[in-house]
C-alpha cells in the first residue's frame, strides 16, 4: 500500500507518514497526531484503524449540501424525510412542524429501518447482478456450443447437396457467425453495463459496511439519506437491466429437397425472458420517531442587551451569569458582558467564528468555525 501522509502536520507543512485514519474525522494521522487525537477529551472517543484498512474512498458520507455552496447538513425534516442545511431550512421547510436537528435524529440511526434498507438493498443489488454476470457468461458459452452444432448440421445438409450448394454454405456459415456474435456482442454490452453497477454497489457496500462496524450513528443516519438517489439510481439501473434479458437459442432450419433447394437453411434466434428477476424493494422510508411540541412556559422580559456593529451568530451564560456571545463580523471576536449587561472585555478569534460551548468545570470554551474545519479553545 502506498503511503499516506498524515493530514494534520500537512497543514503544518511537515512530512510525516500516517500509521491510523479516524473514522470520525475522515483523516489520516500519525503516530504523534494519534497520541493528540486519544488526549483530546472532545476526540478520544473516536473510532481509530490501522492505515491499511483505510477505505478507497475516504469521505464516507456527504455531510454538506451541494446545492448551497456545500453548508453542513444540520437539520433532518420528518415531514420531506430530507437532510437540509440552514439554507434549505430558511428555502424549503419554514413551514414544517417536524424539523430536528441532525445530531438528535441520527440517534439509533444503525437501527433505523432507514440503513436497514439501505444496506439490504445494497446486498440486494450484488447479489443480482452477480447473478446476471453467471446467467450472461453461461449464455455465451450455450450460444457457442449451439453454434457449433449448428456448424455440424451445416456441414451434414452440405454433403446431401455439395455440387450444389458450396456456394450457399458460406454465406449461410457468415450468416450465422453474424448472428452469434450479435448475440455475444448484446450479453457482453450487458455484462458491462453490470460491473459497472457491481462498482458502483461495492462502494457504496464498503460504505455503508465501513459505518455499521466503525461510524458514528451520525454519518449511518447521513449516509442512509445522502446516498439514496445513488441506491434508487443503482435499482433502477438493474431492474432496466433485468426487464430487457432475453435468451436466444441458434439453431438450424435446413431445406430437405435437393431439386428445389436455394440455400442450406437459415439461422433462427429465438428469444425468450431469462429467468432472472429483479424485484425492487419499497421506497426507504424514515423510521424518525414523531416529537411532540412542548409547551413553553412565560417569559417575563426584563431588559434589553444592545449590540452594535456586530453579527451575533452564538451565545451562552457561563456559572457568574456573564454573557458569552460570538461575533461574526470581520475576523470574529468574543464579547463578555457582566450579569447587569454591563461590557467587560472582547477576546479576538483567529478563525471566523460559528458558536460556542463552554467546558463544565473549567473558565474555557470551544469554538466551531464558520468556514475552517478547526476548534479554537478560548480562556476566558
Amino acid at each position: 500500500m502506498e503511503k499516506v501522509k498524515c493530514e494534520p502536520c500537512k497543514i503544518r507543512d511537515r512530512n510525516n507518514v500516517s500509521i491510523h485514519w479516524c473514522v470520525i474525522c475522515e483523516e489520516a494521522l500519525c503516530s504523534e497526531c494519534t497520541e493528540n487525537h486519544r488526549s483530546m477529551k472532545m476526540l478520544r472517543h473516536h473510532e481509530l484503524i490501522d492505515i491499511s484498512k483505510m477505505p478507497a474512498h475516504t469521505l464516507i458520507v456527504e455531510h454538506s449540501c451541494l446545492k448551497h455552496g456545500k453548508m453542513p447538513f444540520e437539520y433532518f425534516c420528518i415531514d420531506h424525510d430530507v437532510l437540509s442545511c440552514k439554507e434549505c431550512l430558511a428555502e424549503n421547510h419554514r413551514s414544517c412542524q417536524k424539523v430536528m436537528s441532525v445530531d438528535i435524529a441520527c440517534k439509533g440511526a444503525k437501527q433505523s429501518q432507514s440503513f436497514i434498507d439501505a444496506t439490504e438493498l445494497v446486498d440486494h443489488v450484488l447479489e443480482t447482478t452477480h447473478t446476471i454476470c453467471k446467467d450472461e457468461k453461461s449464455c455465451i458459452e450455450n450460444v457457442v456450443k449451439e453454434a457449433n452444432s449448428v456448424k455440424t448440421a451445416v456441414k451434414i445438409v452440405k454433403e446431401e447437396a455439395i455440387r450444389h450448394i458450396e456456394a450457399l454454405e458460406k454465406s449461410l456459415l457468415h450468416d450465422l457467425d453474424l448472428k452469434k456474435d450479435e448475440i455475444i456482442q448484446i450479453s457482453k454490452t450487458t455484462i458491462n453495463e453490470t460491473e459497472d453497477i457491481i462498482k458502483k454497489t461495492k462502494d457504496k457496500k464498503d460504505i455503508f459496511d465501513l459505518v455499521d462496524k466503525h461510524g458514528s450513528e451520525k454519518q449511518a443516519f447521513i449516509a442512509a439519506h445522502a446516498y439514496k438517489q445513488d441506491l434508487k439510481d443503482l435499482e433502477k439501473g438493474v431492474a432496466g437491466i433485468t426487464e430487457k434479458l432475453t435468451r436466444f437459442k441458434i439453431s438450424l432450419n435446413p431445406e430437405k429437397s435437393r431439386e428445389s433447394i436455394n440455400s442450406l437453411g437459415s439461422i433462427e434466434l429465438s428469444e425468450v425472458q431469462s429467468a432472472v428477476k429483479f424485484v425492487q424493494k419499497k421506497k426507504c422510508q424514515s423510521q424518525m420517531p414523531i416529537v411532540q411540541p412542548h409547551s413553553l412556559p412565560n417569559f417575563v422580559h426584563k431588559r434589553d442587551l444592545v449590540i452594535k456593529n456586530a453579527s451575533i451568530y452564538g451565545m451562552t451564560i457561563n456559572d457568574n451569569n456573564e454573557v458569552i456571545l460570538v461575533d461574526n463580523r470581520g475576523r470574529g471576536r468574543i464579547l463578555v458582558y457582566d450579569k447587569n449587561n454591563n461590557y467587560k472585555y472582547q477576546i479576538e478569534t483567529k478563525h471566523q467564528p460559528w458558536d460556542i460551548a463552554l467546558i463544565p468545570g473549567k473558565n474555557s470554551g470551544v469554538l466551531t468555525s464558520e468556514h475552517e474545519e478547526v476548534l479554537q479553545f478560548v480562556d476566558f
